[in-house]
């Protein structure tokens, strides 16, 4: 990657939000803050903290909505085995483990408990969860260390970026560590941040509970200039 191309999108990037707001990137942040003041992993109903962690007065896009959905799967999961789901969770919070392992080891329990959903007679076929969908559980366990995976968004950045050598998509570790990078040459005047702060101030919300989404939005608006 090229720190002034970095820069340079910075810089373009700076003037949009200054110009136009921060209300198509608000989603993420008011649904962090809302996951933040529910989630709660030893609740006994789990479905319902569940439910309710996943939840937004703006919209359900980031978990596909209420139906046919990441979240409504994970629903189903819960409600056919609630203790091995909440293993499954409390396995990828632990920060004390290989992050790839962890990743992957959700996505093979995903396929485990849809197949015994299957062979309990249910017609479903998917259960819609993804690197990225688990990006945004960790995103949202740990905001100031992770982002949303977007490979589109990001490899298009990159390529913008002129970066030598690129992640592959199923490289998320790489990913996070890269993200972390570009968050360090953004955010290292505190200009943006600044702008962020105040403006998630307006709403509501603590853009310093939540630093590293910002990554997610500045590829988001890279990627389609």
């Amino acid at each position: 990657m090229k720190v002034h191309l970095i820069n340079a999108w910075k810089d373009r990037f700076l003037k949009h939000v200054n110009t136009i707001g921060l209300n198509e990137y608000l989603l993420k942040y008011e649904s962090l803050d809302n996951f933040t003041n529910t989630w709660d992993l030893s609740a006994l109903k789990l479905e319902e903290i569940f439910d309710q962690s996943f939840h937004s007065r703006i919209s359900g896009r980031l978990w596909g909505g209420s139906f046919n959905s990441s979240k409504s799967m994970m629903l189903s999961f819960i409600e056919t085995n609630r203790e091995f789901v909440r293993s499954m969770f409390r396995d990828l919070e632990d920060e004390n483990k290989d992050l790839s392992m962890r990743v992957n080891r959700f996505l093979l329990h995903c396929d485990e408990m849809l197949l015994q959903l299957q062979k309990s007679g249910k017609k479903i076929n998917d259960h819609y969860h993804t690197k990225q969908t688990v990006s945004l559980y960790l995103a949202f366990f740990y905001p100031d260390k992770y982002t949303f995976f977007d490979y589109d968004h990001f490899s298009l950045s990159m390529k913008k970026f002129e970066a030598r050598q690129m992640p592959e998509a199923y490289d998320i570790e790489k990913f996070f560590r890269l993200s972390a990078t570009v968050y360090k040459l953004i955010s290292k005047d505190d200009e943006l941040p600044g702008i962020y702060r105040l403006e998630m101030e307006k709403e509501g919300l603590n853009f310093d509970q939540s630093p590293m989404l910002m990554i997610s939005d500045f590829y988001e608006y890279v990627s389609n200039s």
